[in-house]
């Protein structure tokens, strides 16, 4: 798998598998946090990469005396490689990613930073030996664009630091397939998945230190929304059709969170949501959940959960 983040331009990585940080109190198991490099204040640059798989183009630098920049575009050439090794399916992306950081003063700046990619998978009929046969009979058409635009505004006041983030991320995913992959008859058609995931989040936040002591308090409010539209033929003995009704889930979230830290020794956060889902096919209305007590000390740490 290709990833979509260009590691061209990450800064660092933080892996968590417990003991979450405040803003990302929402996460159910474990958290990949990825930091972007800042752009280059004193020079710009271009750099072109040639791979196994890809094309790509970066660039980083500044405009002007406050605001660097990063971006990068890649573009993939799998489907040619996989075309001339016989392989029954033809995938091909397209990715790209920036970052905008402007500092205003000594105690304000603003970060943009978006991220989107196109996938495709073609099936290459082409290649209908016996072995590849079976595998173009099931394997769908797929067709995805996904996407994600944020920004944060940061004001440092001595020892507190205040932020204000926002983001949007986007998901849509669509597959289809015919049987003997022919798309000339309608009835052929043996499957038709259209899905769309939404998510936009503005977070609020205040981070104090006084010596070896860090508190953190922030509060956030989501809206989420997730729609499918599915049409599944089915062959066993005979011919069965589903044909599932327009699935549309709404819903919102507010929470807040705190955390305290004495430098290496102990990390004590707690957690609290409320849920609220709303449309004709929404499984509940709202939920009252969470609240989530977590003590770490010497890198062990004990959870205790509430639900209400």
């Amino acid at each position: 798998p290709v990833g979509i983040l260009n590691a061209d331009l990450i800064r660092e990585v933080n892996f968590y598998t417990g003991a979450f940080p405040t803003d990302k109190g929402n996460a159910l198991s474990s958290v990949l946090d990825f930091k972007l490099r800042d752009g280059d204040m004193e020079r710009n640059s271009l750099k072109a990469t040639l791979g196994a798989s890809e094309v790509s183009l970066a660039s980083n630098g500044h405009l002007g005396k406050k605001t660097s920049y990063l971006v990068s575009v890649r573009q993939s050439y799998l489907q040619f490689l996989f075309d001339m090794l016989g392989l029954p399916f033809l995938p091909t992306f397209t990715d790209a990613q920036f970052k905008l950081k402007t500092r205003f003063d000594a105690r304000n700046e603003l970060t943009v930073l978006g991220l989107g990619g196109i996938d495709k998978m073609k099936l290459n009929t082409k290649a209908d030996d016996e072995d590849n046969e079976y595998i173009l009979s099931y394997l769908p058409k797929i067709q995805q664009e996904t996407f994600t635009l944020g920004a944060v505004y940061r004001h440092y006041a001595g020892a507190h630091v205040q932020s204000v983030v926002a983001s949007h991320s986007y998901l849509n995913n669509r597959n289809t397939k015919y049987q003997q992959n022919d798309e000339s008859d309608p009835e052929h058609l043996m499957l038709r998945l259209r899905s769309t995931e939404q998510n936009t989040q503005l977070r609020l936040e205040n981070s104090s230190s006084f010596r070896n002591w860090k508190v953190t308090v922030g509060t956030s409010l989501d809206y989420s929304q997730y729609s499918n539209t599915t049409f599944q033929k089915v062959y066993t003995d005979r011919a069965q059709t589903f044909d599932f009704t327009r699935l549309d889930v709404d819903g919102f979230r507010l929470a807040g969170t705190s955390q305290i830290r004495i430098g290496r020794l102990l990390d004590a956060f707690s957690f609290f949501q409320h849920h609220h889902m709303f449309g004709k096919q929404a499984p509940f209305k709202s939920i009252r959940m969470v609240k989530v007590d977590i003590l770490t000390f010497f890198n062990r740490h004990v959870t205790t959960v509430f639900v209400v």
